[in-house]
């Protein structure tokens, strides 16, 4: 098997939105399943080839990892947007995308001419494609978004271990309004949100130590803004359906350090 994935930074018009647009080839010679962990964000997939228009769908947020099997070659070209990002192209409440698939054309009105185009794209061109359609999209939807949202993601994105009560005060609104703000405009209440950006923020710290093997699991957990190691492991099992220990033997090839450093992770 065969897989080239490619993050693409999003043009300076659409980052406030866009977290990054990717593209991914598979070349599959045995059937394979890929663990996908929650990260914060919503994506539409388009699994196009040559004159062949392929699936379009949205993912949303995510508050369980996601197994997904693939048997044939695809290529994928894709818009990851940033946690409160989606809000700008999409109608629907994003709660109603929470943890789910849906089909494009039940979210996007008239996707058809966009999966044409792009199918009738260069690879190296469906990136350009995709630009063009959020930005026509853009221009057309009216202004949705929430203030205190827009503040409180800001605050998590560099700080995931703030409190609701301290976001919640920050803001200026009740819990009860900020979960709701955060449902119809995040896609999941702000703690959830918490607990996948510390999720992210654990998983790239093991990720930058590299050849170095990982830090110690109780310094890890209060780098990453846990209260303490069994909250980090409890999270885990919860947010990836594997304990850290299972979690960094599946991906072995991601931390080839682990199998050469002694390190036994709980």
């Amino acid at each position: 098997m065969t897989t080239r994935y490619l993050e693409h930074l999003p043009p300076a018009d659409l980052q406030a939105w866009v977290q990054c647009l990717w593209t991914m080839e598979i070349a599959v010679a045995v059937p394979w399943t890929h663990r996908v962990l929650p990260d914060g964000c919503i994506d539409i997939l388009f699994d196009v080839s040559a004159r062949n228009i392929g699936d379009s769908y949205v993912v949303g947020m995510m508050t369980r990892p996601l197994l997904v099997a693939r048997n044939e070659p695809s290529h994928i070209t894709a818009v990851r947007f940033r946690p409160g990002g989606a809000v700008a192209f999409f109608r629907e409440p994003l709660h109603r995308l929470t943890d789910v698939r849906v089909e494009l054309r039940e979210l996007w009105t008239r996707p058809e001419p966009l999966l044409e185009r792009l199918a009738a794209a260069a690879p190296r061109q469906r990136i350009e494609v995709l630009v063009a359609e959020l930005r026509r999209r853009l221009a057309q939807q009216l202004p949705r978004g929430h203030a205190g949202c827009r503040i409180a993601l800001r605050r998590l994105a560099h700080e995931p271990e703030t409190g609701v009560r301290e976001l919640c005060a920050e803001v200026g609104v009740s819990r009860q309004a900020l979960a709701r703000a955060f449902r119809d405009h995040v896609g999941v209440p702000p703690k959830t949100l918490a607990r996948v950006l510390r999720l992210q923020r654990a998983l790239d710290l093991l990720a930058r130590r590299g050849a170095g093997g990982p830090p110690p699991w109780a310094e890890l957990a209060a780098t990453a803004g846990y209260y303490d190691q069994s909250h980090l492991i409890a999270e885990w099992k919860s947010l990836v359906g594997l304990t850290p220990r299972e979690y960094l033997a599946d991906a072995g090839a991601r931390f080839p350090f682990f199998q050469d450093s002694g390190m036994a992770p709980a």
